[in-house]
């Protein structure tokens, strides 16, 4: 199989009542780690409803674009040790925004903010022009060979 997605479903909205962007990067991670709290997350599996955890490290932090005070970071939502929803939270500068996404198989995966649900996970299609493909079928990845050691093409 080979994946060829024809676009995303990552799609940035405003955080509502956040602060303007801090002047320093430092402070823009402690305003990224609170923003970030002010989220929730669960997925149904089986019928059962669970809760995730936020993990209160940011994975990575990024500078999305040349502005003064963009900022960027990614945290994952866990069951367990397994990352399930990813929350990117950014700034333009001016103001912060989240998008979301779903690293889950679950039925049903949600996005609260403030206890009101931000995001739903698009379900899973099993066809390889999806932004979002659920497979146990092996696929190949250029430059990476089925043992996951790079090769020279």
């Amino acid at each position: 199989m080979r994946w060829t997605p024809t676009g995303t479903l990552y799609q940035f909205k405003p955080i509502p009542d956040a602060p303007a962007p801090e002047k320093t990067s430092r402070r823009r991670l402690f305003q990224i780690r609170e923003l970030a709290k002010r989220f929730g997350a669960s997925e149904v599996v089986k019928n059962e409803k669970i809760q995730l955890r936020l993990l209160p490290q940011p994975v990575d932090r990024y500078v999305p674009s040349k502005a003064e005070r963009a900022d960027g970071a990614i945290f994952f939502f866990t069951f367990g040790t397994n990352p399930e929803v990813m929350l990117l939270i950014e700034s333009d500068g001016k103001q912060w925004s989240y998008a979301s996404g779903r690293l889950t198989g679950a039925e049903e995966v949600v996005l609260a903010i403030d206890e009101t649900i931000a995001w739903q996970g698009e379900p899973l299609h099993n066809v390889p022009e999806s932004p979002h493909t659920g497979s146990v079928v092996p696929i190949e990845i250029p430059g990476i060979s089925a043992d996951g050691r790079e090769v020279e093409e």
